[in-house]
């Protein structure tokens, strides 16, 4: 493969180029491809007043703008959902313009294009917010994933159409999601659908959306609003204990399994987690003594387990080493009581 930049200057019009395949010497042309024109769009930009408008379904969909060209033969059409698109009312350097909807059309993106000879120069986008329509969709904000771990994604819909997709894409152009979009299982009693989302090891948190789609008229009916698909990072937790609190890590880990004096840590706050729960989540701070400094060990917490930590973190007020170190002290006192 190859890739190369043209520039272009302020009075650039479109023109054909041809590539040339070159031996070592310039002069020796081994081969040549085919014209292809490089495009240049007219000069132009458009935006929207309003980035987000809401409408009783039935009724119009209204905004407004502004755009530039210096080209004579423009206007501006609009749409929402990919359907139809409507032309614009133009008065000097703004626009009006009223979109019908009519009780099946859905929330979703709707745009504006400023077309100039013929040509899409500049997209506004916005958010056609539509209450009351019979088609809706809404998707969950799936919990938070270590990156290489699928994402579950659940939402619900309404819809008369007898014959149904739902399709979840990812917002960004280029994604670091493996895959960019997936269909949805959808349950038609229950109006609830799921779907499963794949990520890699290099996978961050983006914004999806969710289509209702007709399949039987090839339109879409209704699209969620964004939502996030949060990949996290694992926690690292790193604790440090006296020579005195290393032994007795080692006497605990006997009582506890036996496991090593490090898995103390983690068990402790397992077990902590457990029995909060079954009392009052109400937080009672506690203040401990400086950390010792002879021995350090650390626990690593994937995301399906942070509720577990952050349980014993909200209800004594206290961060992830001191409450890890917290969990551990009150663990000591129970073994304790039973001579261990």
């Amino acid at each position: 493969t190859f890739s190369a930049t043209i520039p272009t200057a302020a009075t650039t019009a479109t023109e054909s180029w041809r590539c040339e395949l070159d031996g070592a010497n310039p002069s020796d042309i081994l081969a040549t491809s085919a014209a292809f024109p490089v495009t240049i769009l007219p000069a132009g930009s458009i935006s929207v007043t309003s980035a987000t408008v809401t409408a009783q379904a039935g009724s119009p969909l209204t905004n407004s703008g502004t755009f530039s060209t210096p080209s004579a033969n423009k206007f501006v059409s609009c749409s929402i959902n990919g359907q139809p698109a409507v032309a614009a009312t133009l008065t000097g350097s703004t626009f009006s313009v009223s979109i019908p909807t009519t009780p099946n059309t859905g929330s979703g993106p709707a745009q504006c294009n400023l077309v100039v000879d013929s040509t899409v120069v500049s997209t506004a986008l916005w958010e056609g917010v539509i209450t009351g329509s019979n088609n809706t969709i809404h998707a969950n904000t799936p919990t938070a994933v270590t990156a290489g771990t699928p994402a579950v994604l659940t939402g619900t819909f309404t819809s008369s159409a007898s014959t149904l997709a739902i399709i979840c894409r990812a917002s960004l152009t280029t994604s670091t999601f493996p895959t960019t979009s997936v269909a949805a299982t959808f349950n038609t009693n229950t109006h609830t659908f799921n779907a499963t989302i794949p990520t890699a090891p290099t996978t961050v948190t983006e914004n999806w959306r969710c289509a209702l789609n007709s399949t039987s008229t090839s339109t879409t009916l209704a699209t969620s609003t964004p939502f996030a698909v949060p990949v996290a990072a694992n926690r690292t937790v790193s604790v440090s204990w006296s020579a005195a609190e290393d032994a007795r890590l080692s006497q605990m880990g006997l009582s506890m399994g036996p496991i090593s004096a490090a898995t103390v840590q983690k068990a402790s706050v397992y077990v902590i987690s457990f029995i909060l729960g079954f009392g009052s989540t109400a937080p009672t701070p506690v203040t401990l003594d400086p950390p010792g400094t002879a021995v350090t060990y650390s626990d690593v917490w994937t995301p399906d387990e942070f509720s577990i930590l952050d349980a014993v973190k909200a209800k004594y007020a206290l961060n992830d080493s001191d409450a890890t170190r917290f969990a551990v002290k009150l663990i000591d006192f129970l073994l304790g009581l039973g001579g261990h």
